[in-house]
Order: C-alpha cells, then structure tokens, then sequence
C-alpha cells in the first residue's frame, strides 16, 4: 500500500512510503507525525483533517524557496540591472529582498560581471613588447581593464 506522511501540526507532507498495512506505524514518528492513505505531492499539496488540500500559491513558492535557497541563479554577464534584478526575483520565488540578496552576494556578483582576466594578461603582454605602439595600447588597455573592474566594484560594494 502507498502511504503520505505529514506533520500532524503543520500538515507539511514528509515523505511517502509504500509499506503492508501492518508496517505503517514504523514508519514515522507518531508523537509528531501521521499518515494518510495514498500518495500526495509535497509541493502542491498538504493535509488538513486528514484530507490532502492544495496549497495556495505562497505556501508552495516558500516550499520551492527553501529547496533552492543555498543555490545560486546562473548569471549571465550581459544581463542590464533591470534583467538581474528580476532573475533573482524569479530564481527566489519572490522569497528574498534582491537588494539585500545582492549585496550580501558581491562577491558572486563580482566574479560574474568582472572583465575577463583575458584583457589582463593580453595588456601585459603588450606592455612587455619592443614596439612603442603596442606598448601604448597595452597601458590603454590595462588601465581599462583597472576602470572596469573599479566600476564593478563600485556597483556591487563589500558589506561591512
């Protein structure tokens, strides 16, 4: 037989087991838990007066939340502000505060959208060479990749 095993005070589905009727009590813990015939979804779905109902949409987008909330969304470096803002919203379930999410993720916000150490180590290599020319265009270069990576600084500042 299939069985749901919720929390007996919240509801929250724990898990789901498929045991003989005889087996179902060690299963659980009965001072806090119970079960229910059947299997239900813990995403969608939590019991009340031993019936499964669905969740409103809070409930489940705090349970999608708590699955994911060590994680980190993939950042891609041309997103505009507007764009990053909304795909942490979105990756969150509209469960953190974005500004604060930002600013205690610099350092991940950091690394994404600093200019490639590519540009780096070309300027210095430019400024190593014989050529005049070249080694102007490294310095340009270098101090442009200095400013980039002042301004990506200056945009995602180190919490205290």
């Amino acid at each position: 037989m299939e069985y749901t095993i919720y929390n007996k005070n919240t509801g929250t589905i724990i898990k789901t087991v498929s045991c003989s009727p005889n087996q179902i009590e060690i299963q659980y813990d009965d001072s806090i838990e119970e079960h229910i015939e059947g299997t239900f979804d813990k995403v969608t779905q939590k019991i009340i007066n031993e019936k499964a109902v669905s969740k409103d949409i809070n409930d489940i987008n705090i349970y999608k939340y708590n699955e994911i909330k060590d994680e980190y969304p993939i950042i891609n470096k041309s997103l505009t502000d507007v764009e990053l803002d909304t795909l942490i919203d979105e990756f969150f379930y509209g469960q953190v505060d974005v500004e604060e999410w930002k600013l205690n993720n610099y350092s991940v916000l950091r690394k994404k959208f600093y200019p490639d150490i590519f540009e780096y180590l070309d300027a210095k290599v430019k400024i190593n060479s014989k050529d005049n020319i070249i080694k102007e265009e490294g310095n340009l270069q270098l101090k442009k990749y200095y400013d980039d990576c002042n301004l990506i600084k200056g945009k995602y500042k180190k919490t205290t």
